[in-house]
């Protein structure tokens, strides 16, 4: 038989207290400053799901009750021995040994970056990857582990650094510009963390290293800094469309007014990324490899 839960919330009114919980008169525990609450859930699994069962408990509190919580948290206890003869919460507290408290509010969720690995192909990694998809995920895991010959890793930066390559191109349509995502290729894996992973041809990538090579030595630098969006540039990176890593779609999906763009990042910041990619094609992309472009968070 499980040993269920005891909650004890500090108060400055017992009186109130008890009304608040008057049906739960038999179980409700009641010292100077406090009151026990049972609750019919395994201490075990209440003590293995802290941030599941915080909020929840919190939740169930008058709104008065809660401005008066522990900052620590909601003390637990478990049901077993429990009489709960201390005079004061604090006493409580001091008998519990090591006392549990449970979060009152759901833990924020790291925040991700949407991020970019590029990986050169051989013809024997391209048959891997081609027959066993799932090993994008495995490459995505693992390069922290271990180094991937041959690739690229590029936080946020590649999305400003894209839009800013379509602005190069002042408004003229050349689908080689699509460096960082292209939209060519086939699609080959995603899930909850993998955005997408894109098998980009040989020949694709070759435009890419060629078109790389053509741009001016400076030509993010070179950009005024007010300058208005080229339609491209505006719509990017809502045309990459919808993904399994948001619960809705990888970025507002509907262009944005024409109008001027607010630098978020230096240009020396963007250049300095340019040159990597540009390092990358020249070194590892030249000879006829095949690509995988893989977005996904971190």
């Amino acid at each position: 038989m499980g040993v269920d839960t005891f909650l004890v919330v500090p108060t400055t009114s017992v009186a109130r207290a008890r009304r608040a919980f008057a049906d739960e008169e038999d179980t409700m525990h009641v010292g100077a400053d406090y009151v026990a609450l049972y609750r019919p859930d395994p201490f075990s699994g209440v003590s293995a799901d802290l941030a599941r069962f915080g909020p929840q408990y919190a939740r169930e509190l008058p709104a008065w009750m809660k401005k008066e919580l522990d900052p620590r948290g909601i003390l637990v206890v478990p049901q077993v021995g429990q009489a709960f003869a201390e005079p004061t919460y604090a006493d409580v507290v001091a008998s519990a040994g090591a006392p549990l408290f449970l979060p009152i509010r759901v833990p924020r969720a790291a925040r991700t970056k949407r991020r970019l690995l590029l990986v050169a192909l051989s013809q024997n990694r391209r048959r891997l990857v081609e027959h066993e998809p799932s090993l994008v995920r495995k490459l995505v895991d693992d390069r922290a582990k271990r180094a991937i010959p041959g690739s690229l890793e590029l936080d946020d930066v590649w999305i400003d650094l894209q839009k800013a390559l379509f602005d190069v191109l002042a408004g003229l349509d050349d689908p080689a510009a699509e460096v960082l995502a292209p939209r060519v290729g086939l699609p080959l894996y995603e899930d909850k963390v993998v955005e997408l992973a894109r098998l980009v041809p040989p020949g694709e990538v070759l435009a890419r290293a060629a078109w790389l090579a053509r741009l001016p030595v400076g030509a993010i630098e070179r950009l005024p800094s007010g300058r208005e969006e080229t339609p491209a540039s505006r719509a990017f990176p809502g045309i990459l469309g919808p993904c399994d890593a948001d619960d809705d779609v990888c970025a507002a999906t509907k262009p944005r007014a024409p109008g001027r763009r607010k630098r978020t990042r230096p240009a020396a910041e963007l250049q300095h990324a340019l040159e990597r990619v540009r390092a990358f094609y020249a070194e590892h992309c030249a000879g006829g490899q095949a690509l995988l472009a893989i977005r996904f968070r971190a």
